[in-house]
C-alpha cells in the first residue's frame, strides 16, 4: 500500500532528523593537557623540548587521537632547535578564539610563555605536512576548525597563511579536501576558521589521516600560531531506529486504509 502524501512527508522529515544531529567533538588540541583523560593530552613546550606528536585534549577519541610532526604517519619532520628563533616548530603565548562549547583551556600563557604551536618560517617549512590520526567509527560528516594568529610586522616578514587539507583511510593515498586562507601577507590576531565543507568520504572509518600542508609564507622568518583544533562530526544514528519511524508510518497508513 502507498503511503499517502501526509505520511510519506512526516515520514521523510522523521528520517531526516534522525540522520542530522549535532555534531560532536571528536578530537580537539588546546596544547595545554588539560583533559583528565587518560593518557592526558599534550601539553605546548618551548624548544628545545617542543614535542613533535601531540596527544588530543578533548573529544569522543581523545585518548587515541594524534597530531604529527615528527616525519610519521605520512607527516613531514619539522626541526626544533634550541629556541623559536632557530625552530620551525616551537611554542608561543595561546589564543582564545575557537573555544566556544568546548573544555578548552582560556589561559594563554600556560606554560610559561606559551599555549600554542608556532610555525616558523626558517625558508624551509612551505611545502611541509602535519598528520592528524583519529576515529570516525560511529559518525560522519567531519568538519575542521581552528584558532589562528600571526603578529604584525613592520618589515613585511609573515608567516604561513594557507592550510591545505588532504585526507587518506590507509595512511598512504592522500585525496585533496580543500584548503583554508588566512590571507597571505598580513597579520591576524586571535581569529578563528573554518573549512567550509564537511568530508564524507571518512564516515564511520575506523581510521582517518587528515593531512595539513602549510604555504604561502612571506619568505620571512615570522611565526604564525595555531591554537584551538577542533575536529568535529555527527552521530550515525542506529539503522534500526530509522527503521522503527518508517515502519511505524507505514502502520498509520494501514490503519488509515483499513478504516476507510
Amino acid at each position: 500500500m502507498k503511503l499517502p502524501l501526509p505520511l510519506l512527508i512526516l515520514a521523510c522529515h522523521l528520517t531526516w532528523s534522525l540522520t542530522t544531529s549535532e555534531a560532536a567533538l571528536v578530537a580537539g588540541w588546546d596544547f595545554q593537557g588539560t583533559t583528565a583523560a587518560v593518557p592526558i593530552g599534550t601539553a605546548i613546550s618551548m624548544p628545545p623540548n617542543t614535542p613533535r606528536d601531540f596527544t588530543a585534549n578533548a573529544g569522543v577519541f581523545q585518548a587515541t587521537s594524534h597530531l604529527f610532526f615528527d616525519g610519521t604517519n605520512g607527516s613531514s619532520s619539522f626541526f626544533v632547535g634550541t629556541a623559536n628563533d632557530n625552530s620551525e616548530l616551537g611554542a608561543l603565548n595561546g589564543i582564545t578564539a575557537n573555544t566556544d562549547g568546548t573544555t578548552f583551556s582560556q589561559a594563554v600563557n600556560t606554560p610559561a610563555g606559551a599555549g600554542s604551536v608556532a610555525l616558523f618560517n626558517r625558508g624551509s617549512i612551505d611545502g611541509k605536512s602535519a598528520v592528524f590520526r583519529l576515529a570516525m567509527t560511529g559518525y560522519q560528516d567531519l568538519q575542521f576548525s581552528f584558532a589562528v594568529q600571526r603578529p604584525a610586522s613592520a618589515a613585511g616578514d609573515y608567516g604561513v597563511s594557507l592550510f591545505s587539507f588532504s585526507y587518506s583511510t590507509d595512511g598512504n593515498t592522500f585525496l585533496p579536501w580543500g584548503s583554508i586562507d588566512t590571507g597571505k601577507g598580513i597579520s591576524i590576531s586571535n581569529t578563528a576558521f573554518s573549512m567550509p565543507t564537511t568530508l564524507s568520504a571518512v564516515n564511520d572509518a575506523p581510521t582517518v589521516f587528515l593531512k595539513m600542508t602549510v604555504s604561502d609564507s612571506t619568505g620571512g622568518k615570522n611565526s604564525t600560531r595555531i591554537d584551538n583544533i577542533q575536529l568535529n562530526a555527527a552521530a550515525i544514528p542506529e539503522p534500526s531506529v530509522v527503521c522503527s519511524v518508517l515502519l511505524g508510518a507505514g502502520m498509520l497508513a494501514c490503519r488509515r486504509g483499513s478504516r476507510r
